[in-house]
């Protein structure tokens, strides 16, 4: 894993495999307190070559893709990321 960000509001754990070249999502159960043994769905969403940042801001993720000089601000919708509704910032490096 390259990095990592955690969102209280979804109490998911968002990691960037930068091996796999994806988003991997790991939400907690509802209803996990923390008392019993961890239990979490897993979901996972391709990205671009070099993912080595992201972050959360105001309902969005912020992924930085360094070897496509690309910012991908992914919009949380419905507990996940919509990739549909993202938005792609290329840059010269």
């Amino acid at each position: 894993m390259r990095d990592l960000v955690y969102v209280p509001s979804l109490r998911s754990l968002f990691l960037l495999d930068n091996f796999d070249r994806r988003l991997h999502q790991l939400g907690l159960t509802p209803g996990w307190t923390g008392q019993e043994p961890l239990s979490y769905r897993r979901r996972s969403f391709p990205l671009g070559a070099g993912a080595i940042e992201i972050r959360h801001v105001d309902g969005h993720l912020l992924i930085n893709l360094l070897l496509e000089h690309t910012l991908v601000i992914v919009p949380l919708r419905h507990g996940a990321p919509d990739f549909s509704l993202a938005s792609r910032i290329t840059h010269d490096g």
